[in-house]
C-alpha cells in the first residue's frame, strides 16, 4: 500500500454508506466539551489561526509534561510525516509491514530510499527480535514504528520499545513513533513510549486526537520532538497557519478531556468487550482474526469479496488488499458500539448464508 493514490478508510464521498467501518475513530463520538469548543470557535472564524499555535502547544504540553518549545502542531498526523521528512531528509528509511501507506509517501516526495520489513503472518504481524537485526544490517537515518501497528493492532512492549531505541541510539539513527492509536488500547497513555523516551536527542513520538476524539475531519496531528532545535526545524516545513482556530480550539479542549480520563476510559471498557464479540462472531464465520488491542480488527476470510459484498448494504469496510505484505482476503474493521456490530455481523452472516438482508 504505498502511494498518495492507495485506499483509504473513510471515502464516503464516492459510496452510498450508512455505515462505515472502514475509519478507525473512538466509538463514542465527539466529546461534548470538543464540540462546544468548535461551535464557540466560529465566532473567530474571521480571525487568522495563531500560526505558532502558542495557546495549544502548551496546553498539549501541561497535559504530557512535556516543554511546548519541543512540541510542533500539524494538519493532521500526515501533515507532520511530510514535514518531518523535509526537515531531516533522511537517505534510508526502514518501515515494517503491512503498514501505513503514508510514511513511504512523504519519505518518497524527497527521494529516501525505503526499505520494507516483512513482518510475519504466522506470527500475526507482530514484530520480532529479526527487526533488530534488519537495523544493523541496513544502518538507516530513520525508522519508523507504529504503536500500535495499523493494520494488525499489535502492541509494541515496552521492553522491544527499549531494545529499539537503544540500537538506534548507538547507530545514530532518528526513531519515529506514531502512537496515533495509543490512548484506545486496553492502559491508553500508559503504553506510551514517550516518558521513556525523555532525555534522549534521536526520538520523535507523533500523536493525534483524529482516532481518539472522533475529530478526523478537523485534522489535529501534534509531534513531540527531542530538542528545541528539532522543533524549529519541522516548524519551518508546515505552511503558515496549517492549524485552524476550530482546529486549535478543538485541541485545548481535547487536552481538557485527556487530563480528565473518563471519556478514554469509557471508550476502552466498550472497546474491549466489543472486541470479544467480533473476534467471536467473525471466527464463527470462518474467517481468522488477528489479535489486536486497537479499535479495529484486521481478519482474513477469502470466500467472498467482503468489500464488494458489504457496500451494496451501504456497509464500508477498509479492504486491505493493497497493503504492502498483504492480499485479497485481508480486511480491517473498526470496533464500533454494539448495535453497530451487531448489524454488521448479522449482514454477514445473511451474505454468507445467501439470504435477504433485511436490516436496511
Amino acid at each position: 500500500m504505498i502511494g498518495r493514490n492507495g485506499m483509504h478508510g473513510g471515502d464516503c464521498y464516492r459510496n452510498e454508506v450508512n455505515m462505515d467501518f472502514s475509519i478507525n475513530v473512538n466509538p463514542l463520538g465527539i466529546p461534548e466539551e470538543i464540540a462546544d469548543a468548535m461551535q464557540q470557535s466560529l465566532t473567530q472564524a474571521m480571525v487568522y489561526p495563531d500560526p505558532q499555535c502558542q495557546a495549544l502547544r502548551q496546553a498539549i504540553g501541561g497535559v504530557y509534561q512535556k516543554d511546548a518549545a519541543c512540541i510542533v502542531c500539524g494538519n493532521g498526523a500526515s501533515d507532520l510525516l511530510l514535514a518531518f521528512a523535509r526537515a531531516f531528509m533522511p537517505k534510508k528509511a526502514l518501515l515494517p509491514v503491512p503498514g501505513f501507506s503514508g510514511y513511504a509517501y512523504a519519505l518518497k516526495s524527497i527521494g529516501c530510499h525505503v526499505a520494507l520489513f516483512d513482518t510475519k503472518e504466522d506470527e500475526d504481524f507482530a514484530l520480532s527480535e529479526a527487526f533488530l537485526d534488519r537495523i544493523r544490517s541496513e544502518a538507516p537515518d530513520l525508522v519508523i514504528l507504529t504503536n500500535p501497528g495499523n493494520p494488525s493492532g499489535h502492541l509494541l512492549s515496552q521492553e522491544f520499545l527499549t531494545k529499539v531505541a537503544w540500537l538506534c541510539r548507538h547507530m545514530n539513527i532518528r526513531l519515529l513513533i506514531d502512537e496515533c492509536f495509543i490512548e484506545l488500547t486496553g492502559e491508553g497513555k500508559d503504553n506510551s513510549f514517550l516518558k521513556a523516551s525523555s532525555g534522549t536527542k534521536n526520538i520523535f513520538i507523533l500523536q493525534a486526537l483524529t482516532k481518539s476524539m472522533a475529530i478526523p475531519g478537523i485534522r489535529l496531528g501534534y509531534l513531540f520532538c527531542p530538542k528545541e532545535q528539532d522543533a524549529k526545524k519541522v516548524q519551518e516545513q508546515v505552511s503558515e497557519w496549517n492549524v485552524s482556530v476550530i482546529a486549535q480550539r478543538a485541541g485545548i479542549a481535547g487536552m481538557q478531556v485527556l487530563a480528565d480520563g473518563t471519556y478514554l476510559s469509557q471508550a476502552r471498557q466498550l472497546l474491549e468487550r466489543e472486541r470479544a464479540y467480533l473476534t467471536q462472531s467473525l471466527q464463527e464465520l470462518g474467517a481468522k482474526v488477528y489479535p489486536g488491542t486497537a479499535n479495529f480488527l484486521l481478519f482474513y476470510e477469502d470466500s467472498i469479496d467482503w468489500y464488494a459484498a458489504l457496500l451494496k448494504q451501504k456497509i464500508l469496510i477498509r479492504d486491505c488488499s493493497d497493503y504492502a505484505g498483504l492480499s485479497k482476503g485481508f480486511y480491517r474493521i473498526a470496533i464500533r458500539r454494539r448495535e453497530e456490530n451487531q448489524v454488521l455481523v448479522e449482514t454477514m452472516q445473511a451474505v454468507k448464508k445467501g439470504e435477504k438482508v433485511r436490516w436496511k
